[in-house]
């Protein structure tokens, strides 16, 4: 990762995590926050697929959690009602 993405990876590698100064939580969002948006598969996996390999799995299933709607969508699949849902929060659509 450190060559598709120099800029964000010194930041993180160089950044010292004291939580005598600030919380650690903090800084982790302070410094996710300058990160520019990236797409892991294109901009690191499509530069190295010699150094990719395939694993045939069962019993599991794959879910694209990127929206908030599918989230809800996996958990009603389970059969799982979070108590959140219900308190009046706005709905994803």
């Amino acid at each position: 990762m450190k060559a598709q993405f120099p800029n964000s990876t010194a930041r993180l590698s160089g950044s010292r995590l004291s939580s005598a100064r600030r919380k650690k939580t903090d800084l982790i969002n302070k410094l996710y926050g300058r990160m520019a948006e990236a797409n892991f598969s294109h901009q690191v996996l499509a530069h190295r697929p010699e150094q990719l390999a395939v694993l045939k799995v069962t019993g599991v299933r794959w879910n694209d959690l990127g929206e908030p709607k599918r989230v809800l969508a996996s958990l009603s699949m389970l059969g799982v009602r979070p108590q959140w849902l219900d308190a009046g929060l706005p709905q994803f659509a």
